[in-house]
């Protein structure tokens, strides 16, 4: 189970409820999920929409601590 789908559950929200609120295709939303689509190679600007929906930060979705560092440095200039 990936991340990003621990945090939605964790969340109280259905994949169509997340897709919704966030604008993303559900079936999008469905590939990060099972891991077919990396959340790292979304675009910020989706990973933002999904942790202000789900109330977390990347961290909580994103499994390249590499990559997470990278945007936490942009983020914070």
């Amino acid at each position: 189970m990936t991340k990003l789908k621990q945090v939605r559950i964790k969340a109280g929200l259905t994949q169509s409820q997340l897709a919704e609120a966030t604008g993303l295709n559900l079936r999008t939303l469905q590939y990060y999920e099972q891991g077919n689509k990396k959340i790292e190679h979304a675009k910020l600007e989706t990973i933002l929409k999904i942790c202000n929906v789900l109330n977390s930060d990347m961290a909580d979705i994103m499994d390249d601590k590499a990559l997470l560092a990278v945007y936490q440095k942009y983020i914070a200039l």
